[in-house]
């Protein structure tokens, strides 16, 4: 069984296409959990994502990852770069060329050499104005 590429998927994220990304990578049915959510299916993860893309551009940097074929676990830091004011933010406000980092520990299943389910942990963000 070939290895998934998180490599190809970080950089393919990292171009903001969420839908190409999506096509490319998540399974129809994907489940995603984070602590305040369950998200289930594509369509509903994409909606989230163009939400939380609206106004900004996001950079996931993985810091460590340890995968085998079917689990894949990573520490990220996700920059955060305002494109305009966004007084409601869901992660909190921010304002235009703002740069923000959080810091993810996610957990994704992988099928098919598709993710599955993803499961994230996050602390606040630390706003870098």
């Amino acid at each position: 069984m070939k290895a998934f590429d998180f490599n190809a998927y970080i950089t393919d994220y990292n171009l903001g296409d969420d839908d190409a990304t999506a096509e490319r990578w998540y399974a129809k049915d994907i489940r995603v959990r984070d602590g305040f959510r369950v998200m289930a299916g594509r369509d509903q993860l994409l909606g989230f994502l163009g939400l939380a893309h609206d106004g900004v551009a996001e950079t996931l940097k993985p810091l460590v990852v340890f995968n085998n074929e079917k689990t894949l676990m990573a520490q990220l830091d996700i920059e955060l770069r305002a494109q305009r004011d966004l007084p409601d933010y869901p992660l909190g406000p921010l304002r235009k060329n703002d740069m923000a980092t959080m810091k993810f520990f996610a957990r994704y299943e992988i099928v098919d050499g598709k993710i599955d389910s993803i499961e994230l942990a996050y602390w606040p963000m630390n706003l870098m104005s």
